[in-house]
């Protein structure tokens, strides 16, 4: 015989689950008899396994904002060097022209 629903249920609070996670477990048992089947163990392993897939779909969308991020702040930085270069030149030749129209 399985293990009870209270029993599943501190299992997973041992093991560290989140609390929202948890609560969704909860959410998703409370039609479910205290004596689990077989079928309702598999049911909690489902949403158990579609929330991880959850977990890696947003560690994944988070992985390519900072990729994005981190390409915007280099584009950013080059074009910042990019300026201060092209000031420097201009400032350069301006005080060139002023020193040869001053000769």
């Amino acid at each position: 015989m399985g293990p009870t629903k209270t029993q599943l249920l501190a299992e997973l609070k041992n093991q560290g689950l989140d609390e929202e996670t948890y609560q969704s477990v909860v959410t998703a048992l409370q039609d479910v008899p205290e004596q689990m089947s077989a079928e309702d163990i598999a049911k909690v392993d489902k949403l158990l396994a579609q929330m991880g897939e959850v977990e890696k779909i947003s560690a994944y969308s988070y992985g390519e904002m900072a990729d994005t991020l981190d390409k915007a702040s280099d584009d950013l930085t080059d074009l910042a060097d990019d300026f201060i270069e092209t000031a420097a030149k201009t400032t350069y030749n301006n005080v060139k022209l002023a020193k040869d129209l001053t000769e």
